[in-house]
């Protein structure tokens, strides 16, 4: 069971989940692409040289190095990703990271100022970036890689407003009994 659905509170409720973007793998994909073109241009070389089928050792040396620093990359990524938890529920946001040092981040919806997203040119192509939400107090809440923003934001704000509309009903509601 995920961190956020065991911190639910009593009467709320879990709206939206997430994940960072698949972008969080760059560097081992990176490393991967690197021990392909190892590979290729070792087997040119091999083949210039009358060896077909036989990689020079120097080639065969640096791919092997190049995919075990690609592996500890990848192991590395994957714990960021599957350690990573993005959520938005009926009362709160929640943000959290990490396995063994785990950082979390909670505001209350009733809390939010405002909600800036920042996208790169490569964010808005793959549909990620950073969200930094603000509350009263002066809270900057910073949620990383986060895929499909806007609709983050978007869901946030909607929750927001039917917080919102829900106080000023009750509010209404108050001032018709008196």
């Amino acid at each position: 069971m995920s961190y956020i659905k065991r911190t639910l509170m009593d009467h709320e409720e879990l709206l939206y989940q997430i994940r960072p973007h698949w972008i969080t793998f760059t560097q081992s994909i990176g490393w991967l692409l690197i021990t392909l073109a190892l590979l290729i241009a070792g087997q040119f070389v091999s083949v210039l040289h009358n060896h077909i089928g036989s990689l020079p050792r120097l080639y065969l040396i640096l791919a092997a190095m190049s995919t075990c620093i690609g592996l500890i990359c990848l192991i590395s990524n994957l714990s960021v990703y599957l350690s990573s938890e993005y959520g938005i529920t009926t009362k709160r946001v929640l943000m959290k990271q990490g396995l063994l040092r785990r950082s979390t981040n909670e505001i209350f919806i009733s809390k939010v100022e405002s909600i800036k997203v920042q996208q790169s040119i490569l964010g808005r192509i793959l549909n990620y970036g950073s969200l930094e939400i603000s509350g009263t107090g002066g809270n900057h809440e910073p949620f990383i890689q986060v895929p499909r923003p806007l609709r983050f934001r978007e869901n946030v704000q909607n929750q927001l407003d039917k917080m919102r509309g829900q106080q000023h009903t009750e509010h209404k509601s108050v001032g018709l009994q008196e």
